[in-house]
């Protein structure tokens, strides 16, 4: 089940940019419902709020019993999201892509947060690449 109401998502970093303006919708479960719209209308942005990827500025949503806002972890732990142009930062650099991603789902301890994207980077063979911007590879 999700519940949006009043959701808003500005930018202020993007010179105040309204990307979510007062969304307001409910799914109950078994259904499906798509969001619709134009390039740039919000539609990433919204679901990147309901799988708690990113805060809302304003309004309140819940997913499967969660609340984006107060419960975040427990979204994240039931919701995936692939969207068309993936969250791949090109400007971070591989480090700071899996550090930003571990400390979103709750790996706090900074030396077993930097254990464990070392141990992920060397797994895929990324960490003699480890400082190169990713747009690179």
């Amino acid at each position: 089940m999700i519940r949006a109401t009043g959701l808003v998502k500005i930018f202020d970093l993007a010179g105040g940019v309204r990307a979510v303006d007062d969304l307001s919708f409910n799914v109950e479960p078994g259904q499906i419902y798509g969001l619709l719209g134009p390039n740039g209308a919000g539609k990433t942005t919204a679901m990147r709020l309901l799988s708690a990827l990113l805060r809302p500025t304003a309004g309140t949503a819940v997913v499967a019993g969660f609340s984006v806002d107060e419960q975040p972890r427990e979204v994240r732990k039931r919701t995936g999201i692939l969207t068309e142009v993936p969250g791949l930062y090109l400007r971070l650099t591989p480090l700071e892509y899996l550090d930003f991603f571990a400390s979103m789902y709750g790996l706090r301890d900074g030396p077993k947060r930097a254990a464990r994207v070392e141990e992920m980077l060397r797994l895929v063979n990324l960490w003699d690449r480890r400082r190169s911007v990713m747009r690179t590879f």
